[in-house]
């Protein structure tokens, strides 16, 4: 018997970084799941091996169908949704603003909290895409396949250590900050 792929959810996988780690996962032999806003967005990953899954980071519903679809096990977790507005802050409208931290912080959160269960059963990896020049950060226990920049070098680094130090089951994994993209 061949055992069943490891598997992994990919947040933000209908464009950019996202979309390039599902599609890396998937030619990889991984399971991966492709969360995205809506279902049109995930055909052309279903084209390549991932199975698109129906996951806005602000909608608890979204939230809490992802984790049922996946069950009670995932190894991985990529959580790499999120929104950039490219203007100087003194220019951004306050609505904006919290949008933007809606999906790209407290999103964040929201995910992760929702599959840390599945995680600690297969003790499992998390990955956290950043929006402060193109930092993640990553927990897993006992495993360094990360480099740069220790956890407390940014905002996801820093949500993340929270859960690195006060995961019960986590195994003592660490928290560190990597850079994704060209040249990281």
């Amino acid at each position: 018997l061949m055992p069943a792929p490891r598997t992994v959810v990919v947040t933000g996988a209908s464009s950019g970084i996202g979309e390039a780690c599902a599609l890396r996962l998937a030619a990889a032999g991984w399971g991966v799941y492709g969360g995205v806003r809506s279902p049109e967005a995930g055909e052309s990953l279903r084209e390549h091996g991932v199975t698109p899954l129906e996951l806005d980071v602000t909608n608890p519903d979204h939230i809490a169908g992802a984790v049922e679809a996946i069950g009670d096990s995932l190894d991985g977790l990529v959580d790499n949704a999120g929104i950039a507005i490219a203007a100087p802050l003194e220019l951004v409208p306050a609505d904006e603003l919290r949008h933007q931290l809606e999906v790209n912080i407290v999103g964040q959160v929201a995910v992760t909290q929702a599959f840390l269960p599945a995680l600690r059963r297969s003790r499992g990896r998390i990955g956290v895409g950043g929006r402060d020049g193109g930092h993640a950060a990553v927990f897993g226990p006992g495993r360094r396949r990360v480099h740069r920049e220790e956890a407390d070098r940014g905002l996801p680094g820093a949500l993340l250590q929270g859960f690195g130090g006060g995961c019960a089951g986590s195994g003592g994994g660490r928290v560190v900050v990597c850079h994704l993209g060209a040249g990281g």
